[in-house]
């Protein structure tokens, strides 16, 4: 299986990558900072369609944070 991470996938054009990468047969890591029920809504949409992904939240600017990943 492949993973795709969004960075901001819980955002209007992130979401819609997210969607679209699901429905393309990749495992989906839904990327939040701080709107987790947003990054919530768009698994919601990834998985009605028979996608599979998760959401994941850090800060894209903290290197440590960055590589636990």
């Amino acid at each position: 299986m492949n993973y795709a991470l969004v960075t901001g996938g819980s955002g209007g054009i992130g979401s819609a990558i997210c969607i679209r990468l699901a429905q393309m047969g990749y495992h989906v890591l839904v990327h939040y900072h701080s709107n987790k029920e947003a990054a919530g809504n768009t698994l919601s949409v990834i998985r009605e369609q028979g996608g599979s992904g998760e959401i994941v939240q850090f800060n894209v600017t903290d290197h440590v944070a960055v590589k636990t990943v």
